[in-house]
């Protein structure tokens, strides 16, 4: 990721924990997921560059994951901006929102009102979409597909052909 990509990342996640007053790192992953495919199918894009990962409870930005478990990682700034208390995060400042468009808040605050609450079982049984079951059954490397992710979300195959050509291209870019 580059650098703008990774402050966005972590202003997304202030943003997210400082509208909830705090946040499990789970509930967290999931409206940053949503957030994402909402974004993709709107947009055509990801909101966050951060790669999704199928882990047993549901999907999770890998970089943002090692972030928060304390692993070496591009977001090693992200401890600066967060109190991380096991599975908890709240925020040491408010987030800087130039970095957010105001589609991106918009987003946001709706998958905020959407999953910030809900039960974990409830959360658990939203975040085991197609994507996420095809990414399980590869062990080695459960990456999730950002196009299965769109996929899941209602995208037609222009879409998909499109936000693959996008990624593409920003991947050039690094």
């Amino acid at each position: 990721m580059r650098q703008d990509q990774i402050q966005t990342l972590i202003e997304i996640v202030l943003y997210i924990i400082n509208r909830t007053g705090g946040i499990d790192y789970h509930r967290l992953f999931m409206i940053l997921y949503f957030g994402n495919q909402r974004n993709l199918l709107e947009w055509g894009f990801p909101m966050i560059d951060d790669k999704f990962y199928a882990f047993p409870h549901g999907p999770a930005p890998i970089e943002l994951y090692n972030a928060i478990k304390g692993d070496k990682t591009v977001l090693s700034g992200l401890k600066d901006s967060v109190y991380i208390s096991q599975y908890y995060l709240l925020p040491k400042r408010q987030a800087n929102t130039d970095y957010l468009s105001i589609s991106d808040m918009e987003i946001l605050e709706d998958c905020i009102a959407r999953y910030g609450s809900i039960s974990f079982a409830e959360l658990e049984a939203v975040s085991r979409p197609n994507c996420w079951k095809v990414a399980r059954e590869n062990l080695k490397n459960p990456l999730i597909e950002t196009a299965g992710i769109a996929r899941d979300g209602g995208a037609n195959e222009k879409l998909i052909e499109y936000i693959n050509d996008m990624i593409g291209f920003d991947e050039l870019m690094i």
